[in-house]
């Protein structure tokens, strides 16, 4: 993987949260969204992620040490993720924002189907990945329980085989499409939001195995078989820490094909992703 600038997909394993941070309506950790009410995931959350996992399989950190000093261990971690102050030089790695491409909603007519939009497929397509293999008539679909006017997307075999819900699309002929549905761009922030897990939450009294007085809360995530189109840029600056770097292009290599937590929650089974490089 020579290129400066690397698209990326990333699939969710299973449900993920990156939070925003103060509640909402009946939501009480509601996951981060745009303007348009869009859910994505920060460049630095990505970021912040990649940096734990290869500090920590660097043997770079610990609950020991608190964490600090880790760049002298792991001075390749630090070149191309950033140092431990701010003031030591900018990260050689940016990584852009992850923004869904392909979101699994819930179908009266298939049970699931998955969904995309204009706006989502040409945020992919600027950061250089281009899945439409074709386009089909439009229709009308239950998506949720409401009709909705669509049009048939073919998405390349590629694409299709990151998760496992993309899969049953395949089609047997010898071009191999997937097939999922443009809606109207106006439609998808009320799509999406009928696609999100809501998880209410308690915390139980271990003496009386009864909830604890204010201890219930909402949480809000992303469902697994969510596909979101992202991208790395390796750039040029070096910091302090590049001076000392032996393992730098060995990492940006793993950046290709990596299995992540991200977003918290990893304790109960949530944030597992698998970010592949197009």
């Amino acid at each position: 993987m020579k290129k400066d600038v690397v698209p990326a997909l990333m699939s969710a394993v299973t449900h993920v949260h990156v939070g925003w941070g103060r509640g909402q309506a009946d939501v009480d950790q509601p996951i981060i969204k745009d303007p348009m009410g869009i859910p994505f995931i920060p460049g630095s959350s990505v970021k912040g992620a990649l940096k734990t996992k290869f500090l920590i399989e660097g043997g770079c950190t610990s609950s020991s040490n608190g964490g600090e000093g880790y760049c002298e261990k792991c001075a390749e971690v630090c070149c191309l993720f950033g140092g431990e102050m701010g003031g030591e030089g900018a990260s050689r790695v940016v990584v852009a924002d992850f923004y869904p491409l392909l979101i699994p909603v819930p179908s009266l007519d298939y049970g699931y189907v998955y969904v995309t939009s204009d706006s989502l497929l040409q945020y992919a397509e600027s950061l250089g990945i281009k899945v439409i293999k074709g386009e089909g008539e439009g229709e009308e679909i239950f998506v949720g329980t409401q009709k909705v006017s669509v049009n048939a997307v073919h998405l390349d075999e590629r694409v299709a085989r990151l998760h496992p819900f993309l899969k049953r699309f395949l089609r047997s002929d010898s071009d191999k499409y997937v097939r999922v549905y443009k809606v109207d761009d106006d439609h998808l922030s009320r799509l999406v939001d009928a696609a999100l897990v809501r998880l209410t939450r308690v915390k139980v009294a271990r003496g009386t195995k009864t909830v604890e007085r204010g201890k219930l809360w909402t949480e809000e995530y992303l469902p697994h078989g969510t596909v979101l189109a992202g991208a790395f840029v390796y750039r040029p600056w070096r910091n302090v820490y590049c001076e000392r770097c032996e393992r730098c292009e060995e990492i940006w290599e793993r950046l290709k094909d990596v299995l992540l937590t991200i977003g918290g929650k990893e304790t109960i089974g949530k944030g597992l992703v698998k970010i592949t490089a197009f």
